[in-house]
């Protein structure tokens, strides 16, 4: 640093000029008329410049010191503290407010209501010796009326003005502020008021900082030598001074001497080569009478300052020219003061002063002459003057640098001028700082390919925090993994190198040294799994847990990461524990990702999805074994955006596990497959199936309901219930009328009828005596049909397992306000499914010959269809056939194990149904006939390619009815198991139409069952009886072969309506309308009513018809007649052969007779089908004589004679 002698003093003066101006005054009204007044206002811009003052408005500054500033002042604090600033209000009332300092200050404008100019200032010197980077924030509000113009905010350096606010803007405003400025400017914050009326405004500045410039090194010398350049030092400025002149050696006569002129100075920037030695001369001063010596830097063409020259006699010398130096500045010095030559005594007469050497920036001063008693003053210059002396007195020399000397008085000495100086001036670059360096990594994550790349940044900082600008360091790096490229330095202050990833996942740590110094600061990089990574889970946790998955396997390490969404998971299980993982936010998977949840057959995946969503191109995969834990009100989907599951590709385990824990109601989507392991239901808000299901495992019951909806099916053998149960839901549409109905569900009559009206028993909707609309039929009562149905008495009776239940419903009646709620109804039934013993449900069916021979209503009492083809039943002396009423058609479905209208025997929940049971009947239904939607294996089918003929008798929609003709190797012409009854409507219907084939006996058959081979024509007879308001229909009704399966193209089907006598060909007319109209004349006028018998024989129908069957070339092998021939041979002895043929199934008895009439033998008593018979008689028993053979057939009486000779 420079020493006191080399001090730089700068001295200025700043004031501020008030431009003022005359402005309208406001006239003293009150403030209510501002609007009026302030319209007038005379707005002035803000001045360009404010010109310096008069003395008595100059500012008292303060004097910068020549000590340059190294570090940054932030805020108004050390050199820029509040007491170095001054506060100038210029007659005004503004003010400023220090309160908040070293933060912040704040200016306010004047409003002194004068109506006159006012710039309010808050001033400073630029402290330091050196240029530096001033900067602020301002947020400025103003209030006066006509907004910000009149009260605008800015600032002043070296009297020149800056406007910082918006003269058209908002009231509120703020900016930032940042420029250069020298040490020794004079700034000024300026709060100006145009008027000083109607408003002010106020303006906070804060983040107040100046920033020197870099540390800069001097070099002073005072003697001439070498200077050799340091490293990284490549320019630098010079200044020199020239020697002082001495004062002069001897005056003339009685004269006193002249002092010595000051140095010149010079300045110049040279460049250098660091490392180099360059020559430097500083001029002598000169001694009395002596010029002072040149200064300058090599060999003096860059920079140059000339000697002063010496006094000459009584003149001073002359100062060293600016015009005779060289460099870029360059300032003369001062000349020597003259001696005194004249005054009395001689004696005292005093020498001139030596000459100032040149400022920096000026000329320097000349010495003052000398005065009777008074030496000259040395003039003012970097280096002063030496004083002239009085008298015989010696004179001062002058000062450092090239200082003229003094002159000698009368018979005084004159004294020498002083040394020249050089000063070299250059930046040093600043020195990084180890613990303050930088280590920076862009990105700082990466994906661990071996490919990806970061930019790797150091950035040097001094020990001061701050940035070096400048290269040269040497910088060395190091990576805990993947590779560095080698370090580039970029010559201003960083340095860089590019960091490839390796394969390998993790975290790397970036180290370095700075000049071999170790760089407190790291970089790390996170390597992040390459798209397609595999992870196994590890342990239970959240899915984002990077502790809870592995790279290598399900028991392997920690991997440090969780799956991103182009990878390979896997949730499982190790050590015989399930790994439970847990989703916190919605997870997009996307190709080539896959999300898969395992059984790894030493533990188990469960993915637990809450409410979230996993999303994207990739693909979910649910394994059998796994389970899934479901949060959303949607389930799972198939294809949807809906539910937990929303991936392109979607995979639901049938063997898997599923656990509804959602908390809102949830359906469980069309996803959840027909077939699963063990499905746990734990929403107390309930979960509502989309569909049926089939629980192979358990039903876990834990909290809320299962609601199965109509139509739907749950077969779930094995529960486990806590606080959960089902819900099992019909739903009852169409016409109001019996519906047959049993319960799925352990409950009494008001949990399963709860959404029906009923009356007649106890606790019932409707109260009082009316007749009862719930009924059961008891078999075993040996009254009459009516007597048989019975009602519950009380709606807290428990309903039975497997009893069927016709209910009327009532719908809306509008002739009475009782009955005013239209179906459809819902039934809604909640608690625990009918489980019966050991999976098996005794329905407790019954003969009775006193009572009803049999007929049982009974139903289906579980919460999943049955099929009645199961082998799993037990039917012990059970007709096959079932039937179900159906009221929107007003007839009775049936089924006989191969054909009718009820689809392959499948009884839906809640349904219940007619059979027919024979002695010592036993029926039982096992969990294992529950199914949906088709039949299971070794189920009863029909023979394939059995000939089928259904008619369909059709009024409307729903006066309707089908009777079936089936044929088979197995049927009879008379009863068997496969028929089906015609059964009569329920009690009190007046509406229906019915068709029904008759048996010889007049039984009434929906199913007629018969057999498929035949030799001649068969007729079969059926009838039509159709009722409306309980009158028949007259009007014309229409027969549909909705049927007309594997027929033989050799039959001939004719259709016979034996009312008319018209046939028809059945083959070409599919629908054949039948006029009923004679049924109007035959009418009795009494309105019929169906009673409580569950079947009758047929007495009157409306109409009859045939069905004729010719079997044409299909019983091209069958005989066509029956026939009794002769047997053969005849005589014979002991054995004959007797043959017949028959072209029809027939019961056959064949018997043998003698002439007495005796019956010797029984060759056949059994049914036959069609065909030509033989059989041998052995009469070796018997006596010779003749023989009577007696065949007798559905279609009459045979006999022959035969003759035994022996």
């Amino acid at each position: 640093m420079r020493n006191s002698q080399s001090i730089k003093i700068l001295i200025s003066l700043f004031s501020i000029l008030l431009i003022g101006g005359l402005f309208n005054q406001a006239s003293a009204q009150d403030r209510a008329v501002q609007d009026t007044i302030s319209s007038s206002r005379n707005w002035q811009p803000m001045p360009a410049e404010l010109k310096i003052s008069t003395a008595s408005k100059q500012m008292n500054l303060q004097v910068p010191t020549t000590q340059s500033l190294t570090t940054p002042v932030n805020g108004f604090a050390d050199e820029f503290a509040p007491a170095n600033w001054t506060f100038d209000p210029d007659g005004g009332d503004g003010s400023v407010d220090t309160g908040d300092a070293p933060n912040s200050i704040s200016l306010i404008s004047s409003d002194d209501q004068s109506g006159t100019e006012n710039n309010s200032t808050y001033c400073i010197t630029i402290p330091g010796g050196n240029e530096g980077v001033l900067e602020f924030d301002w947020n400025y509000e103003s209030d006066d009326v006509d907004g910000p113009q009149y009260d605008p905010f800015g600032y002043i350096v070296n009297g020149n003005t800056t406007q910082l606010t918006d003269d058209n803007g908002a009231d509120i405003q703020s900016g930032n502020v940042s420029f250069s400025i020298n040490a020794g400017d004079q700034f000024c914050f300026l709060a100006r008021s145009t008027d000083q009326q109607f408003g002010r405004a106020e303006t906070q500045v804060t983040n107040f900082s100046f920033t020197p410039p870099a540390p800069t090194e001097e070099n002073i010398f005072t003697t001439s030598g070498t200077w050799t350049a340091p490293e990284d030092v490549f320019e630098i400025t010079v200044e020199v001074w020239g020697g002082g002149g001495g004062g002069s050696i001897e005056a003339a006569g009685n004269s006193s001497k002249g002092g010595g002129g000051g140095g010149a100075y010079s300045t110049q920037t040279i460049s250098v080569i660091p490392g180099n030695t360059y020559n430097f001369t500083v001029g002598l001063g000169g001694t009395p009478g002596n010029a002072g010596g040149d200064s300058f830097f090599g060999d003096g063409n860059e920079v140059l300052a000339s000697g002063g020259s010496s006094g000459n006699q009584s003149d001073g010398g002359a100062g060293g020219t600016a015009t005779s130096s060289i460099g870029s500045v360059s300032f003369s010095g001062g000349t020597g003061g003259n001696g005194q030559t004249t005054g009395n005594p001689p004696p005292t007469r005093a020498g001139g002063g030596g000459g100032g050497s040149a400022f920096t920036n000026s000329n320097g001063g000349n010495g003052v002459n000398g005065a009777q008693e008074n030496g000259g003053d040395g003039g003012i210059g970097t280096g002063n003057g030496g004083e002239g002396s009085v008298g015989d007195q010696e004179a001062q020399p002058g000062q450092v640098p090239g200082g003229g000397g003094g002159g000698g008085g009368r018979n005084g000495n004159s004294a020498s001028g002083a040394d020249g100086q050089i000063i070299i001036t250059f930046e040093l670059p600043a020195q990084p700082d180890p613990t303050q360096t930088t280590i920076t990594a862009d990105p700082d994550i990466l994906v661990a390919d071996g490919s990806s790349t970061s930019n790797i940044t150091v950035q040097a900082v001094d020990e001061d925090g701050v940035n070096i600008t400048d290269g040269g360091a040497t910088v060395t790096l190091s990576a805990t993994d993947g590779t560095l490229s080698p370090v580039t330095d970029n010559a201003d202050g960083t340095y860089s190198s590019t960091f490839t990833s390796s394969n390998t996942p993790g975290v790397v740590t970036i180290s370095g040294t700075i000049d071999g110094d170790t760089i407190t600061d790291t970089a790390e990089i996170e390597l992040t799994p390459a798209s397609g990574t595999v992870y196994y889970s590890i342990q239970s946790g959240d899915f984002d847990n990077p502790n809870a998955w592995s790279f290598t396997g399900h028991d392997g390490d920690p991997a440090g990461f969780a799956p991103g969404s182009s990878d390979i998971i896997f949730i499982g299980g190790s050590n015989s524990t399930d790994h439970n993982i847990s989703l916190v936010q919605d997870f997009t998977l996307n190709e080539p990702g896959e999300l898969n949840v395992v059984n790894t057959g030493d533990g188990a995946g469960i993915l637990s999805t809450e409410n979230f969503v996993i999303s994207g191109t990739g693909e979910f995969t649910l394994e059998n074994g796994s389970t899934l834990e479901i949060g959303s009100a949607d389930g799972i989907s198939t294809t949807a955006s809906a539910g937990n599951i929303q991936t392109n590709t979607r995979t639901f385990g049938e063997e898997a596990n599923y656990v509804y824990n959602g908390q809102s109601e949830q359906i469980t989507g069309d996803a959840l497959p027909t077939d699963v392991n063990n499905l746990t239901i734990d929403n107390s808000n309930n979960v509502l199936a989309n569909q049926s299901y089939r629980v192979n495992g358990t039903l876990n019951l834990l909290d809320g309901a299962f609601v199965i909806g109509d139509g739907l099916s749950l077969i779930a053998n094995n529960k486990n219930v806590t606080s959960g149960e089902l819900t099992y839901q019909l739903e009852i549409y169409g016409q109001p009328g019996y519906r047959m109905l049993s319960s799925p569900i352990a409950a009494d009559f008001d949990n399963f009828l709860n959404g029906v009206l009923t009356q007649g028993y106890t606790g019932a909707s409707l109260s009082g005596d009316l007749q009862p609309n719930v009924l059961w039929y008891e078999e075993s009562f040996e009254g009459t049909d009516n007597q048989r149905w019975r009602a519950p008495t009380s709606a807290s009776n428990q309903i039975v397992p497997g009893r069927g239940y016709f209910v009327y419903m009532f719908g809306d009646v509008e002739s009475d306000n009782r009955y005013n709620d239209p179906l459809p109804y819902l039934l809604d039934v909640n608690g625990l499914e009918n489980e019966g013993t050991g999976g098996q449900i005794d329905l407790n069916v019954t003969y009775t010959a006193e009572a009803d021979t049999g007929w049982n209503m009974v139903g289906n009492p579980y919460g999943a269809a049955i099929d009645w083809d199961h082998p799993s039943w037990t039917k012990t002396n059970i007709d096959p056939t079932i039937y179900v009423w159906d009221p929107n058609t007003n007839q009775y479905l049936t089924w006989n194990g191969s054909v009718g209208d009820i689809d392959d025997g499948i009884l839906a929940p809640f349904q219940s149904f007619w059979i027919k049971a024979d002695e010592n009947p036993e029926l039982i239904v096992s969990e294992d006939a529950k199914t949906f939607g088709g039949s299971f294996s070794g189920k009863a089918t029909q023979q394939e390619n059995a000939p089928l003929i259904s008619i369909n008798a059709r009024y409307s929609r729903r006066y309707q009815s089908t009777a079936h003709f089936s044929f088979s190797e197995s049927a009879s012409y008379g009863l068997d198991e496969s028929d089906a009854y015609k059964l009569l409507p329920p009690p009190g219907v007046s509406d229906y139409l019915e068709v029904y084939s008759l048996t010889n006996r007049n039984d009434r058959l929906a199913t007629n069952h018969l057999p498929r081979r035949f030799g001649s024509s068969i007729t079969i007879p059926f009838s039509v009886n159709a009722y409306k308001d309980g009158f028949p229909i007259s009007d014309d009704i229409e027969l549909n072969f909705s049927n007309f399966e594997n027929i033989p193209e050799a039959w001939e089907v004719e259709l016979v309506n034996l009312q008319t006598g018209q046939t028809y060909n059945v083959r070409e007319s599919k629908k054949v309308r039948v006029d009923m109209s004679h049924l109007a004349e035959h009418s009795d006028g009494t309105r019929h009513k169906t009673g409580y018998e569950v079947i009758t024989r047929d007495k009157d129908s409306h109409i009859q018809f045939e069905l004729n069957i010719n079997p044409g070339s299909d019983a091209a092998d069958l005989p066509n007649s029956f026939e009794l021939k002769q047997n053969y041979p005849n005589p014979f002895n002991p054995s004959t052969r007797i043959r017949f043929d028959l072209p029809i199934q027939s019961e056959v008895k064949f018997e043998i007779y003698d002439m007495l009439g005796r019956k010797v033998a029984t060759i056949i008593d059994e049914t036959l089908s069609a065909g030509s018979y033989e059989r041998v008689w052995d009469a070796s028993n018997l006596s010779s004589g003749v023989y009577i053979t007696r065949l007798v057939t559905s279609n009459g009486v045979f006999t022959n004679k035969m003759t035994l000779i022996k």
